[in-house]
């Protein structure tokens, strides 16, 4: 795999990736700093590996607390699609009582509604520009007699154009009968209800999304402990899965080698890649479930059949 990256130029173990390290140590002082490192680069094999489960316990869910959270994300997708469905069927259902009334009755109602949407719009439009144009805090940041100027005149004409939407509003409310103002009263709620859940489901779509690569990530991890449970070579240290990482792709969970064979931090071709789990290509996994797939390659068939090159960072 190696033989296909090119080489790099310069002191490589400059640019490691850090992600498999402890944290970083603040020391009191020089010395302090020296006892600390000493005592880490003397660690045992052991205090390595208990380190980096450690980091990773901090990364990665449990597989139950990611089914969790996949669980909680689609059901509050799920909830979002349902109320919209109702909030649609709420709007048929508007279109047919409107058709019932006669045409002053729909004139009156479109206005009322065009009078609600306005206020609305005018009451927003006067808050983004900076709400009460008398509130000290409105011309606090300006910089000259000018941006005040202008700045009264822009949150003053917002303001006022917000007091006059509101006072028509009301003023049609006030002629309006009861039935009118419950039918228009129940449009802009689904209005603005159909609104909000159309602009919620993007963001409950990603939420999902992420909550699927979670339990991807939690099951690789869950299985790379099985294997290094069970596995001839069990589990190897943390510097020498930086060293190998860097010597098959310099570090790069894209890296793909010229002949588009290898891919990946660890350069996984796709039948081996689908040995250990993964399923796509290897250079769409994130970091996490790279990093467990290789874990389990290393503990179920060790460094010499898979990495001939750059396993020999690895123990044997």
């Amino acid at each position: 795999m190696a033989d296909e990256i090119e080489s790099m130029a310069g002191d490589p173990w400059a640019k490691l990736d850090t992600r498999w390290s402890r944290p970083s140590v603040r020391s009191f002082g020089g010395r302090v700093a020296a006892v600390v490192l000493a005592a880490i680069a003397l660690a045992p094999l052991a205090a390595v590996v208990a380190t980096m489960n450690e980091n990773r316990a901090v990364l990665v869910p449990s597989v139950a607390e990611a089914n969790q959270e996949l669980a909680t994300a689609q059901k509050a997708l799920a909830d979002n699609e349902q109320r919209l469905a109702e909030l649609r069927l709420d709007a048929v259902q508007l279109e047919t009582d409107r058709a019932s009334l006669n045409v002053q009755q729909q004139q009156t109602l479109d206005l009322l509604e065009q009078a609600a949407r306005n206020a609305r719009e005018y009451m927003l439009s006067a808050f983004v520009a900076g709400g009460d144009p008398g509130a000290p805090a409105t011309l606090l940041d300006v910089t000259s007699a000018s941006e005040v100027s202008w700045r009264w005149y822009l949150v003053s004409d917002r303001a006022q154009l917000s007091r006059r939407a509101l006072a028509r509003y009301e003023a049609l409310r006030a002629s309006a009968d009861r039935d009118l103002l419950a039918m228009a009263d129940r449009a802009e709620s689904v209005e603005v209800g159909i609104r909000a859940a159309e602009s919620d489901r993007p963001k409950l779509r990603t939420a999902v999304a992420d909550a699927e690569q979670r339990l991807v990530i939690a099951s690789a991890w869950a299985e790379s402990d099985e294997a290094v449970a069970n596995g001839r070579y069990g589990e190897a240290p943390i510097e020498a899965w930086n060293r190998l990482r860097f010597c098959e792709s310099s570090d790069d969970y894209r890296a793909i080698s010229p002949t588009g064979k290898y891919r990946g931090a660890y350069q996984f071709d796709l039948p081996t890649w689908q040995t250990v789990g993964g399923t796509g290509d290897p250079i769409d996994a994130p970091p996490l479930e790279q990093d467990a797939r290789a874990r389990t390659l290393y503990a179920l068939r060790g460094r010499t059949t898979t990495w001939p090159e750059c396993g020999r960072y690895l123990p044997g």
